[in-house]
């Protein structure tokens, strides 16, 4: 979860770089890295990774990056916002995935789909920073 929380990429490039072994999650954290450094290559890189094969927290951060990546895609990236909920309640990996999925299923007019959400979203986070700007946007939309 370092690299997806916005930690900086240099010391896991320098690690990777001196060929250390991370074990059964070498794959995950060089998918995370691709993904932390905005490379094209990051969303091929992730499907390779299974999110609930890793410990919780680190989970839920790579499916809500997953999410991110498969945007352009909204039927594939749904999926993995929702898993990225379930992982980490609460958190503010749930807030951002949920909010995300709000936002691609007001843009596939999934309009009910979206208010349910958008209710679950306002009870839930409703003092979030965030609250007020997803609200402009949904009056916007709807």
């Amino acid at each position: 979860p370092y690299l997806l929380n916005g930690g900086p990429a240099r010391p896991v490039r320098r690690l990777l770089g001196r060929k250390i072994e991370l074990g059964k999650h070498n794959n995950a954290v060089v998918a995370m890295l691709a993904f932390a450094e905005r490379r094209k290559d990051a969303a091929s890189l992730m499907e390779a990774v299974e999110p609930l094969d890793l410990p919780r927290t680190a989970g839920a951060a790579l499916a809500m990056a997953k999410g991110i990546a498969m945007q352009s895609d909204p039927v594939k990236a749904v999926p993995h916002f929702r898993l990225a909920r379930l992982l980490a309640p609460g958190s503010l990996i749930d807030e951002g995935s949920l909010r995300r999925e709000i936002l691609l299923l007001f843009a596939q007019k999934q309009q009910r789909e979206a208010l349910v959400r958008t209710s679950h979203y306002l009870w839930r986070f409703g003092r979030s920073a965030y609250a007020e700007q997803l609200t402009e946007h949904i009056s916007s939309s709807v």
